[in-house]
């Protein structure tokens, strides 16, 4: 090309620009392909192709084909290191050209190829560039491939290095990130200083995207960065200079990512935000600055005080906080005074942004949130009462100040407040006396304002959720009313709203009364019931609605009722609430799964606070049987979360059975046995866990009961149930858990011991009763081996439970001997661990005071060959003997009666085993004596020597104690030795 095409380049910048976005680019790429194929080419050719580039770019999206855009950057990028190795003047425009391309196409292109091939030889270098307008070309670059996931990677990520034969990856820091984060902190440090706006911003963005790629890769930053001495030094520098530039909003956004990733080494400097005088309060209080500045200031002053542990800075409790939360801050000087002080000032700032009417929406809604985050983060402490107090007062003020005011779009403003209101009463116990009821409840009778009116209703339902005694105590004459002119309305959102009312308000009732009855409390006077004749005439109406939400959030209120309320509706005569609702819950008539969802989980709701209850009155079994058969009509349900429903409530009515007065037909129990067990096979897994849990309540109640009959299908039934429940247990229980790692997938795994967990409690529930010893044999089999192997605690603990109902209901029978030994060596292995040491240690020694020695001596040998298992056994019997009042237990005996069958070898006759052994000789035969000459039984008797000088133990093992600084369990296993070795 000569300097002609150059120029003829010029003039058809604009008819190219008026191209689709694909010609466009066929047609530069045919310009440069033509230039790339001609050696001769003039490097102002290239300048000019280059120039109009960026013009065609900043015009008109354009859409390059792949290979064409891979061709165009390779002659931009060889010309650009050509000149480069030639020490010649870099131009502007191809740098420009290239570092567009890069920032708008980079994701079509091979991240770890581009990285090696451009960003790592030739962007890097020109980061350091004298030329400000190429160096901030190269940073913009950086910072629009950092945008694209697969550039983070490639050049934060870790680099492996090595992969063992497990295939767990050895790896180490990729030496790109320190180099690329090191340039660009100190460009920005640099720009800061020069105050050279362009290379500000672009240095800000650079940084901002390997923050946020850092964060999405969990990567630190490098041990030569220094967030306290390197950035936000600068950053404070940026934005204490009264501009509102980009500089300022492109550094509050750099901060703002800080925050979010490194919010702890951000905290440290907390003072450097948080005072009066700082740049950043500065910011957020000049009404000179732009709105947008202003946010991202109010937004990072949220984010520092989320951050910092006021109240251990404070001298408060420290123990509140754990090691990975706690933060140090840099200055520890009068820490809890400047705090405070700081604190205070924030406090005072956001107040006066608050009552400012003319205050800039956007902006006021940025106060409220800051009004809301401080009033959380000081709720403990009594110093800043006052200021909350008075904070809280100002934004009610903003919702309770009508259409009247002077503020141009008051409702983004209203909602704020709505939002900072609710999230202050939540977080505050005391400031919710504050909180203006009455003035809500008149802003939701206000007719004539409907957005503000659904703003009130939704506010009023929040509280009656985290704070129902509050709305009880305004129901009458208040609350009631909002509700029933809310219902009166023809509007779907309206109604929907006074009902969400009563749903959240009967949601925090339950809740209160569970509560209460969860710390052995009488309810308090102030959760009562609100449930009257006009409260049920509304929810019977709404549940016939001809809307879908109307009928839904219904349904919802019914499941939040108490036991005493559904006595109310069962024992009502004109109106059918229970029939009703089941209705709801049919596929037939209802076609909204949605309903039916919420429909079933209130029948299911009335069966456990109705019949678990215990309630005794004669509406309760005609109502029993009614939702049996209701549920057995909904076999065919084709919605997985009805179907999980059902099975639900099939558990519920089964524990409520066990509970109340009440018996249903046997055909239907049977029945819901069988469909409780084909739940087993269902696709959804929630459908199957349900259906574990009702197949151990439904089952076993069943059994209870005298007068049914043993049929040969429930017989069947049973050895489904149990085969199912074991296979469950047993695939949680594998001795090769790694194995089972490898075959599943973390939702799959997370599935297996959600149901082993349940069937662990459903056989905990049918071994209470009376069944085949087989089946009882085969789960001490199993639930022995997943207390050994299984890796959940949670499934442990529940086999564990199971465990301890076979030895209560069948400790005497002797069929059962078979497995004893091996639920005492499982709960051997499980004694250490933190979750279920305590329980194992517990089934452990019951099971040892029902053994004999046979029952021990197959699993015996596997106890005595791990060294101190023995140790722990001797010292764990004394110490369960020395607190037990029965002196009939032979667990001494019965162990030294195990080991005695044993073919001891000269190691273990000659070692520390050995005396353990005889300690436990010496206690049997002192045990045994005691129990032949003492015919009164007392658990404060010990066992010294008969017919000799008896020796107060308990104060010989103190004194051991004392002088040789050991434990009591060390000093009784001394005393022990001593006195067999006597013997």
């Amino acid at each position: 090309m000569t300097k002609t095409h150059t120029d003829k380049l010029q003039k058809i910048n604009y008819p190219i620009s008026n191209l689709a976005p694909l010609e466009v680019g066929q047609t530069l790429n045919l310009l440069f392909s033509h230039l790339y194929q001609n050696p001769n080419f003039l490097p102002q050719t290239l300048t000019s192709l280059s120039s109009l580039l960026l013009t065609v770019l900043a015009r008109q999206p354009v859409d390059f084909p792949v290979p064409a855009l891979s061709a165009i950057i390779n002659l931009l990028a060889t010309h650009l290191k050509n000149l480069q190795s030639s020490n010649s003047a870099l131009p502007y425009p191809p740098v420009r050209g290239l570092s567009k391309l890069l920032s708008t196409f980079g994701s079509k292109l091979p991240a770890e190829k581009t990285t090696q091939t451009l960003v790592t030889p030739l962007m890097l270098p020109l980061t350091q560039s004298s030329n400000s307008q190429i160096k901030c070309a190269a940073v913009d670059s950086l910072a629009g491939l950092l945008r694209f996931n697969n550039y983070g990677s490639s050049i934060f990520g870790s680099l492996v290095v090595d992969v063992d034969d497990e295939g767990l990856e050895t790896s180490v820091p990729n030496p790109l990130r320190s180099r690329l984060l090191n340039l660009t902190v100190s460009g920005y440090k640099s720009s800061a200083h020069s105050n050279n706006e362009k290379e500000i911003v672009s240095f800000s963005r650079a940084l901002t995207h390997s923050v946020q790629q850092l964060s999405t890769l969990k990567q630190p930053l490098p041990k030569s960065i220094h967030l306290d001495t390197h950035i936000i030094p600068s950053l404070n520098l940026v934005l204490s200079r009264d501009s509102s530039g980009n500089a300022t909003y492109h550094s509050l956004i750099l901060l703002q990512s800080l925050l979010k990733t490194f919010s702890k080494t951000v905290v440290k400097s907390w003072d450097n935000f948080i005072s009066s005088s700082s740049p950043l309060s500065k910011i957020v209080s000049d009404k000179s600055q732009t709105s947008k500045d202003r946010v991202l200031g109010l937004t990072c002053l949220r984010g520092v005080v989320e951050g910092m542990p006021v109240n251990m800075w404070l001298g408060g409790r420290r123990n509140n906080y754990s090691k990975e939360e706690y933060v140090q801050p840099a200055n520890m000087s009068n820490l809890s005074n400047r705090v405070e002080g700081g604190i205070k000032s924030l406090f005072e700032l956001a107040e006066k942004g608050v009552k400012d009417v003319r205050e800039k929406d956007e902006v006021t809604v940025g106060w409220c949130e800051l009004i809301s985050c401080l009033v959380e983060r000081v709720k403990e402490n009594s110093t800043f009462k006052s200021h909350s107090l008075s904070s809280f007062k100002a934004v009610q003020d903003i919702l309770f100040e009508g259409p009247s005011t002077s503020r141009s779009k008051p409702l983004p403003c209203i909602y704020a407040a709505s939002d900072a209101i609710i999230s202050i009463v939540h977080t505050s116990d005391s400031l919710r006396y504050d909180l203006r009821l009455n003035d809500l409840i008149a802003m939701a009778r206000k007719k004539e304002n409907y957005k503000q009116r659904l703003i009130a209703s939704t506010q009023l339902a929040k509280v009656g959720r985290k704070f129902p005694e509050l709305l009880t105590q305004v129901w009458k004459g208040g609350v009631e009313d909002v509700v029933r002119e809310l219902l009166e309305e023809e509007g779907k959102k309206v109604k929907c709203a006074g009902l969400e009312i009563v749903e959240h308000l009967l949601n925090g009732l339950h809740r209160d009364e569970v509560s209460n009855l969860d710390s052995q409390n009488q309810p308090s006077p102030a959760v009562a019931s609100i449930l009257d004749v006009e409260l049920s005439t509304w929810l019977y109406d709404c549940l016939e609605s001809t809307e879908e939400a109307i009928r839904k959030i219904t349904a919802e209120c019914y499941i939040h009722l108490n036991g005493r309320d559904w006595e109310y509706l069962l024992k009502e005569t004109t109106r059918d609430h229970l029939k009703t609702l089941c209705k709801r819950g049919d596929y037939r008539v209802e076609k909204k799964a949605g309903v039916r969802v919420n429909a079933v989980k209130a029948v299911g709701s009335m069966c456990a606070t109705v019949l678990v209850g215990g309630a005794d009155y004669p509406e309760l079994e005609g109502a029993a049987n009614f939702v049996a058969e209701t549920l057995l009509e909904l076999k065919e349900e084709k919605n997985e979360n009805v179907r999980c429903m059902v099975m639900l409530s099939m558990g519920n009515l089964g524990q409520g059975l066990e509970r109340a007065g009440v018996r249903i037909r046997e055909e239907a129990w049977a029945e819901l046995c069988g469909e409780a067990v084909g739940g087993l096979n269902d696709s959804n897994e929630k459908v199957v866990a349900s259906a574990i849990r009702a197949i151990g309540h439904l089952y076993s109640n069943y059994l209870r009961v005298p007068a049914f009959a043993r049929s040969g299908r429930m017989k069947e039934l049973g050895h489904t149930m149990f085969h199912d429940l074991t296979s469950r247990i047993i695939l949680a229980s594998t001795s090769n858990p790694t194995q089972l790692m490898k075959l599943l997938n973390s939702k799959q795994r997370f599935s297996v011991n959600k149901h082993a967990w349940g069937a662990c409690h459903a056989l905990s529930k049918l071994l209470s009763v009376n069944i085949d010893n087989a089946e009882t044999l085969n789960s001490m089999k199993v639930l022995s081996d997943c207390v050994h192997h299984a890796s959940n605690t949670k499934v442990v603990t529940a086999a564990l439970m199971a465990l301890n109902v076979v030895v209560s209901e069948w400790g005497q029978d002797r069929a059962m001997s078979a497995y004893i030994g091996d639920v005492v060596l499982a709960c051997m292995m499980r004694r250490e661990c933190n979750e279920t040491g305590e329980e194992a240690r517990e089934i452990l020694w019951r099971y040892l005071c029902v053994a004999r020695s046979d029952d021990l001596k197959e699993r015996i040998g596997d106890i005595v060959g791990v060294g101190g298992e023995l140790k722990f056994l001797y010292g764990f019997t004394v110490e369960k003997s020395e607190s037990s009042s029965d002196l009939d237990l032979n667990v001494f005996q019965t162990i030294v009666g195990a080991i005695e069958v044993l073919d001891l070898n000269e190691d273990f006759r000659s070692g520390e085993d050995a005396k353990v052994l005889q300690m436990f000789v010496s206690r049997a035969a002192k045990q045994e004596r005691l129990r032949r000459r003492s015919p009164v039984r007392s658990s404060s008797r010990t066992y010294s020597e008969e017919g000799e000088e008896e020796e107060d133990i308990d104060a010989i093992v103190d004194t051991i104690m004392k002088e040789f600084n050991l434990p009591r369990e060390e000093a009784l296993l001394r005393i022990e030795a001593a006195i067999a070795e006597e013997m």
